[in-house]
């Protein structure tokens, strides 16, 4: 093994357990602070809704974050009118922002860098990185979700073609890794500049 990937290795490990075995035991609280996020982008992605209630939930050995949004008036989805009023609930496991924690502290903590400094602009840009992740996956898959819910019942036709359904699916298969690893990278470029003009 060459030196540098040796390096690399000796770091991640490390970083690797810590994280899996704080995420394990700090999974609901983590969870509940990020709700606030969640609701506010349950609202964005989803403006026909009004967001009654988020929170999270214990479902036999599965902890998961649950939503209970309303139609905000009558509107035309996929060619059907949705009626004003109606409830539906949608959720995702709590542990996918586990996912968020461990890998993007790896690989920051795993990438070399330059100075000290760098690595304690890392941590400092880890929190608001941590906060996109939380505002663009869970609540994306949870409206992904809630939509393909609604087209099986009345456009089962348009679920290969919604948008917000097609960008569950990629999360889920393998997308959530890749968008946090381009969270690890924008957040390594940004902090190697600023130590470069500072």
């Amino acid at each position: 093994m060459q030196p540098w990937r040796f390096s690399i290795f000796l770091r991640a490990l490390p970083t690797l357990l810590a994280s899996l075995g704080l995420a394990g035991f700090f999974l609901t609280k983590y969870a509940t602070w990020m709700l606030p996020v969640v609701r506010h982008a349950l609202g964005w992605w989803s403006p026909q809704f009004d967001v009654l209630d988020v929170q999270v939930l214990s479902r036999g050995v599965d902890t998961v974050i649950e939503a209970a949004l309303m139609t905000r008036e009558h509107f035309v989805f996929y060619g059907h009118v949705i009626p004003s009023g109606g409830i539906i609930t949608t959720s995702t496991l709590a542990g996918h922002m586990l996912v968020h924690v461990v890998l993007l502290t790896v690989f920051l903590a795993a990438w070399p860098a330059r100075l000290r400094l760098e690595w304690v602009l890392r941590l400092a840009a880890a929190i608001p990185a941590l906060f996109m992740l939380a505002w663009i996956d869970v609540p994306l898959i949870m409206t992904g979700s809630m939509h393909a819910l609604i087209l099986e019942n009345v456009a089962p036709t348009s679920l290969s073609t919604a948008r917000l359904v097609l960008a569950m699916e990629f999360l889920e298969n393998g997308g959530r890794y890749v968008l946090i690893l381009l969270t690890g990278c924008l957040v390594v470029f940004l902090c190697r500049k600023a130590v470069r003009q500072s």
